[in-house]
């Protein structure tokens, strides 16, 4: 899906379902903005399913060949399952990426499947199978597994009040990868939960997501000087 915003945005987005009870953005036919995100390619991506993002990388990959994606510009962006898609396409190719959003993300399967809440109790045996038979393969398929291999800048954005994916997941993400060296930006949303209802919350993310990628994204040359 293409769309221009103002006169310098243009959002190229594999909008999927959400898989874990978030919005994880617009589709077609309506739905809140995406963030304005400079040109490059924005994959707003759902998971965790057994290909674990392989059609979204498949699409990445294919947008540099085809020389429609600039692979400087490259940003792995998702919500809920989807920022665990995100974490994971910056895990599994951090060369690819100029840079990655998650917002609520799905970062330790074994621990969402301890915390969630009652109506996603039994979420993740569907996906990954049953605790505690399947503990190996939850540690397996989590961000924090490859976690270590993240080099992209990285905007974490959580709910303090989530039910569905605890809040400490994200916290415990950023901690990591500043133990590491690397760049991450952590923000918290007071009172929110599995998604954003306050419109205040909405314009601060999308103020938080230009401001992160003017940052660490380079402008087309078209817009530079501008």
């Amino acid at each position: 899906m293409h769309r221009r915003i103002g006169m310098l945005w243009l959002v190229v987005a594999a909008v999927l379902s959400g898989a874990c009870g978030g919005d994880d953005g617009p589709t077609q036919t309506g739905g809140a903005p995406e963030p304005p995100i400079r040109l490059g390619a924005i994959f707003n991506m759902t998971g965790p399913n057994a290909t674990l993002g392989q059609e979204e990388l498949a699409g990445a990959e294919a947008a540099v060949a085809n020389g429609w994606g600039d692979a400087r510009r490259l940003v792995a962006m998702g919500a809920s399952a989807g920022g665990m898609t995100a974490l994971l396409l910056l895990a599994r190719r951090p060369h690819l990426w100029a840079a990655g959003i998650a917002a609520y993300p799905v970062v330790d399967l074994e621990g969402l499947a301890a915390a969630t809440h009652r109506f996603e109790a039994h979420y993740t045996v569907g996906l990954v199978g049953p605790l505690p038979e399947t503990a190996a393969l939850h540690r397996a398929r989590s961000p924090t597994a490859v976690a270590h291999h993240i080099s992209a800048p990285l905007l974490l954005l959580h709910g303090s009040d989530d039910e569905v994916v605890p809040a400490a997941q994200s916290r415990d993400l950023a901690s990591v990868l500043r133990a590491r060296g690397a760049a991450v930006e952590h923000h918290e949303y007071e009172g929110e939960g599995h998604g954003w209802r306050s419109p205040a919350t909405v314009a601060d993310e999308l103020d938080r997501t230009d401001s992160f990628l003017s940052r660490h994204v380079p402008p087309r040359p078209a817009d530079m000087g501008r």
